[in-house]
């Protein structure tokens, strides 16, 4: 699963039923109430709390877990009474269960699930200048973190240590990249004879959001620079950027799906 699926959908999974590692191959999707109201890692662990399916008593191999539990109780024993050994063992069997068909969708949410707090912690240490760039973060930090549990080797010790500094490691890249990118960006070119009424329009069919139409039409109808734009508006001038990076992906996705369909 893609790092933006888990953004974007605010997915996560919910199984039952016992038969050690393969308690999750019967997993079906669902969305939880709430999901996706925000930046993944506002919200994740509150969700992840909710999931209802247990898992079974030695499900990752001999005393692990040591009871029947939840996820949110996997989590909690996996950080307050697993010994380092026994946290590589549970680790170990979550990875190689992220690689199996048919439940890893399960375990690569219990995975990002244990592993919330440590990249949580990165991202709340962080000087943001923009309350907008922290869903850009999440997402970094789960595509860092996503990208190894696929080839981490489990024969190695400090496994969740491992997988937490992967996503740290991407995301602080990214956002070295964003921050030495200059803020500003050519007028894009908007289709139809008139542009105001394509985005008006755009926003009536729910495809831009209201401050997505009045960030391009100062920029792309009015000709105003992003810095400008994003002063009248009252936001960061790199959110503004960025915004209008991801507006303007929207249209073009949008555009190409209505054409096709014509």
């Amino acid at each position: 699963m893609s790092a933006a699926r888990y953004m974007e959908k605010g997915t996560a999974l919910l199984g039952s039923g016992h038969g050690g590692e393969n308690f999750l191959e019967k997993a079906v999707p669902f969305s939880l109430p709430g999901a996706g109201a925000g930046p993944l890692f506002d919200w994740f662990l509150d969700r992840f709390a909710q999931l209802t399916w247990n898992i079974p008593a030695e499900a990752f191999g001999p005393g692990l877990p040591p009871r029947e539990m939840r996820p949110r109780g996997l989590e909690r024993f996996l950080l307050e009474d697993a010994d380092y050994p026994q946290r590589d063992r549970i680790w170990a069997a979550v990875i190689a269960g992220s690689r199996r068909p048919g439940a890893d969708e399960a375990y690569r949410i219990l995975a990002l699930g244990l592993a919330t707090r440590g990249l949580r912690g990165f991202r709340d240490r962080l000087a943001i200048r923009d309350r907008s760039d922290l869903a850009d973060i999440d997402h970094d930090l789960v595509a860092g973190f996503l990208r190894r549990l696929a080839t981490i080797d489990t024969g190695t010790t400090n496994l969740g240590m491992k997988l937490i500094d992967s996503g740290i490691t991407h995301a602080k890249v990214r956002l070295r990249q964003s921050r030495l990118r200059p803020p500003t960006i050519n007028s894009v070119s908007l289709p139809y004879d008139d542009p105001y009424a394509l985005l008006v329009g755009l926003a009536a069919e729910s495809a831009l959001a209201p401050l997505d139409v009045q960030l391009l039409s100062l920029t792309a109808v009015d000709g105003l620079s992003i810095k400008d734009a994003a002063k009248h508006l009252g936001i960061g001038e790199q959110a503004a950027y960025k915004r209008r990076q991801r507006a303007e992906a929207r249209i073009r996705r949008h555009l190409t799906g209505r054409g096709a369909r014509a």
